[in-house]
């Protein structure tokens, strides 16, 4: 009879030390995130101190709900704790609530550069459309604009009659570059940097690379015919490289010459398709 009245009193006595030890527990987790969402907002506000913002503007109801909404934190204090625990970096939250501030201020420095470069020229660009003409009479400049320094990227050759846009460089001045070029687009931000520019007309005497490549059937006598195509359009060939397939069959030829303008290349072009055994020809960026 003894040793169930001691079970019952065991029983009784554990169950109430498990009671206080998770109550204990509770109240030093509760403890450790109240210091941690003080800690996580402290290092947020350093980040903003350090870049010289102003915290209020940024860590209002409006901004943190921007940045909850692309996180798995539910309140402002959950997002603090994480931070103070170690498991957000808080440059990542500040990053995200300072986006699109940022995003502005770099799209207004590349506009302050243009207008920078444009001044270097001592004189006004008048054009009521906001867009640079590109003139190519013995080179290229930007008319209204004499001292800017204006040049044609080399990674995809444009020549008048291409859809044309300007990326302003980092002491190189403008380059101006075809719409759909891909190197022009893999840079950072390039969006920032462009400025609208066309070309001043489309006839010219000043001659611009373009490239081709040539895919056809490894006969004898197709070299010939497409350079004979050249001479007779072109006025200056650069380069001339021709290499058969690994099976001998076929034949790919790439070629570099002087063009004026979009309407001539896509003469040319249509004129080698029409050779004999040429399979295909398309323009490339060198």
């Amino acid at each position: 009879m003894p040793t169930p009245l001691v079970q019952v009193v065991t029983g009784s006595i554990s169950s109430k030390t498990s009671k206080a030890r998770n109550k204990i527990r509770q109240f030093f987790k509760n403890q450790d995130k109240e210091l941690s969402i003080n800690r996580g907002r402290e290092l947020l506000m350093a980040q903003f101190h350090e870049h010289d913002m102003i915290a209020n503007k940024f860590m209002d109801k409006k901004h943190m709900d921007k940045v909850l909404q692309k996180t798995s934190y539910k309140t402002e204090e959950a997002l603090f704790a994480a931070i103070g625990f170690g498991e957000v970096g808080a440059i990542s939250v500040f990053n995200r609530l300072t986006e699109e501030e940022r995003r502005e201020e770099e799209k207004a420095k590349a506009r302050a550069e243009a207008e920078e470069l444009v001044k270097g020229g001592e004189v006004k660009v008048e054009n009521k459309k906001d867009t640079l003409k590109v003139r190519h009479e013995g080179g290229v400049v930007i008319q209204g604009a004499s001292g800017l320094l204006i040049r044609i990227a080399k990674c995809c050759n444009p020549v008048p009659g291409d859809t044309i846009v300007g990326y302003i460089t980092k002491g190189r001045g403008v380059a101006i570059h075809r719409q759909d070029c891909m190197n022009l687009q893999a840079q950072d931000n390039y969006e920032q940097r462009l400025i609208d520019v066309e070309w001043e007309d489309n006839n010219t005497t000043k001659d611009y690379i373009a490239h081709i490549d040539i895919y056809g059937l490894n006969r004898a006598g197709l070299l010939n015919d497409v350079l004979q195509v050249l001479s007779n359009t072109a006025k200056m060939i650069s380069t001339v490289n021709a290499q058969p397939t690994k099976d001998m069959k076929f034949a790919n030829i790439h070629i570099s010459f002087g063009i004026p303008n979009l309407s001539m290349l896509t003469t040319v072009v249509d004129k080698i398709k029409s050779v004999p055994e040429v399979y295909s020809v398309k323009r490339t960026n060198g």
